[in-house]
């Protein structure tokens, strides 16, 4: 990959092979050219560096009418169906039914690519233009929950999967407290009125950070004293942000809240127990969990077990039990997608969770087949099928190498 400043690219300019802003998220396709609106939100977010393989050449220069030819292209570009892709598949149930597990894994991956897209746009907006769209956020969520429903199994897995620090970690970051916020909203049994309302204060409760330098907020560094200071006013700035919005008042409330503790150590108010709002217990734990697993310059993130751990003990009486519990329940012991080592000296990934005991999973027993040559899943016990630990991280890349190496030949 090459990686270029982001001062020295120009209007018009363009690569001969995709551009991304990191190794995930992708910022143009081959030949379409740079415009004046991805300049003005690179330099809002404060983006230095994108990278490619490809080399770059300008655009001959255009006429007014090719220019407003081209932003018509851009416009349908900007509502292709791939931006859509959840909703068509809401309308087309069928495109799910009859899918094996890692063809459904493969479908949500789409989905969770769409909605971090989605996020980018959402957040980038609001930077450039301070507007929210109220209705666009509560149908995209609308969809969300319809889908997790009955496919959070898959959200889970890439959850954990994705955990690095990236310069748009505020936008994986709340893509993984809405996927967290929502299954515990799930694991409660909340109406979809109010689960809808949950997902969009985990997807809004850190908006009030682009009102922070972002050198502050987007920095992989320790922060100092009067920094975190600075950084510890983002609950307020969300709060105001959401009221001049017109936002609900229980979002709103969940949003100023998600810092707050159960023994009134958190900010910004100081708040105990009943005090906080069921919004901002919930997505206090899902954004303390995913801060726990991700990795960053100054910290080596805790595995999902890890983490799950440190949240059971509960140091200091900080979060509700009761939230707790249903996190537990919801991504169990070990959570979906960990690998680890059973007891009978097999190795395994962690499929999904079990409602009726949180310690026992189902995995898929690795390079075994059932009778039907499916993956080998099994439900874990306290006896035959325990499971003894969970995998290093150098385990975990020795077990995943050889697939990956397969496929790769498979390519060739």
């Amino acid at each position: 990959m090459n990686t270029l400043q982001t001062e020295n690219l120009k209007e018009g300019m363009y690569f001969t092979d995709k551009v991304f802003l990191d190794k995930t998220f992708q910022l143009l396709d081959p030949s379409v050219p740079i415009s004046k609106d991805l300049l003005k939100e690179l330099e809002a977010w404060n983006f230095k560096q994108v990278i490619t393989n490809g080399n770059s050449a300008n655009a001959a220069p255009m006429d007014s009418n090719e220019e407003e030819a081209a932003e018509e292209v851009l416009v349908e570009q900007k509502t292709d169906e791939s931006e859509n892709f959840l909703e068509d598949l809401l309308k087309n149930p069928e495109k799910m039914e009859g899918k094996t597990d890692e063809e459904k894994l493969e479908i949500s991956r789409n989905v969770y690519k769409e909605y971090t897209g989605w996020i980018l746009k959402v957040f980038t907006h609001f930077s450039t233009h301070t507007q929210l769209d109220k209705d666009d956020i509560s149908t995209k969520i609308k969809n969300l929950c319809f889908f997790m429903k009955d496919n959070s199994k898959y959200f889970l897995r890439i959850t954990n999967e994705n955990y690095q620090f990236t310069k748009i970690y505020l936008v994986y970051h709340s893509m993984r407290t809405i996927v967290i916020s929502l299954v515990i909203g799930l694991q409660l049994r909340m109406p979809l009125s109010k689960l809808i309302e949950l997902g969009i204060t985990a997807l809004l409760h850190e908006i009030g950070m682009i009102r922070i330098p972002p050198q502050i907020y987007l920095t992989d560094r320790i922060l100092n004293k009067k920094e975190k200071k600075q950084l510890s006013t983002h609950p307020l700035l969300s709060c105001q942000i959401l009221q001049i919005a017109d936002f609900p008042l229980s979002i709103q409330n969940g949003v100023l809240e998600h810092h707050e503790r159960e023994n009134g150590s958190g900010y910004p108010r100081g708040l105990t127990g009943e005090k906080i709002s069921l919004f901002g217990k919930i997505v206090a734990i899902a954004c303390v969990y995913d801060g726990l697993i991700s990795n960053r310059s100054f910290k080596e993130g805790l595995t999902s077990h890890e983490a799950v751990i440190e949240l059971l003990r509960n140091d200091s009486k900080q979060f509700d039990p009761t939230i707790i519990k249903a996190l537990i329940y919801s991504l169990s012991l070990y959570p979906i997608g960990t690998y680890v080592y059973m007891a009978n000296g097999k190795t395994a990934l962690v499929n999904d969770i079990n409602p009726a005991d949180f310690k026992c999973p189902f995995v898929e027993i690795l390079g075994e087949t059932d009778e039907n040559g499916k993956p080998l899943i099994v439900q874990t016990n306290e006896s035959d099928l325990k499971i003894s630990r969970v995998l290093t991280a150098k385990e975990v890349e020795e077990t995943i190498k050889p697939k990956t190496s397969d496929n790769e030949a498979n390519s060739n």
